[in-house]
């Protein structure tokens, strides 16, 4: 399991991939100091409790855990980024949706932690910086078809995509 730190402020935000939460961990005294439930979207899917299945590997086809691997990355609505900018808190998440695109863009308030808006792609966010939001166009190579190497960048400006 992957896990994101985002430095804001006087915290760390430790968010775990499997998890709509932030755990607010203290830069000066390195103490957890809270934990924050986030407002999921509709179309999150949780991953399920009993998701991760363990097998003597050892004893399996050479690929299985490769398989297993692909198959935990990519069957739930998985955090793929977290960022911080534009003065919020960016987690890019697989919608796992036939009707949506492969990931939203979840912006939530860091001092709130309120929910503020979502934009689908289709292109994996790779980071950002002073306000450019930069992405490997078609997805994750590692989980889905990728023709080209391209790369996006985007501008988010009052909830306008430009």
């Amino acid at each position: 399991m992957t896990y994101h730190l985002a430095p804001h402020k006087k915290h760390v935000f430790f968010i775990p991939e499997n998890e709509l939460k932030v755990i607010l961990i203290s830069v000066k005294e390195l103490e957890v100091k809270k934990e924050i439930k986030l407002e999921a979207p509709q179309f999150y899917k949780k991953m399920p409790v009993d998701f991760y299945t363990w097998k003597e590997y050892l004893k399996l086809p050479k690929n299985s855990f490769e398989i297993d691997l692909q198959k935990w990355k990519s069957a739930y609505c998985r955090i793929n980024k977290v960022i911080i900018e534009d003065n919020y808190l960016v987690l890019q998440v697989r919608t796992r949706s036939e009707q949506l695109k492969k990931f939203a863009l979840l912006f939530y308030n860091p001092e709130t932690f309120k929910l503020e808006k979502t934009i689908y792609t289709d292109d994996l966010l790779l980071g950002s910086r002073n306000g450019k939001y930069y992405f490997f166009a078609g997805g994750d190579p590692a989980f889905d078809e990728v023709d080209d190497f391209t790369i996006h960048i985007y501008s988010f400006k009052r909830g306008v995509e430009e």
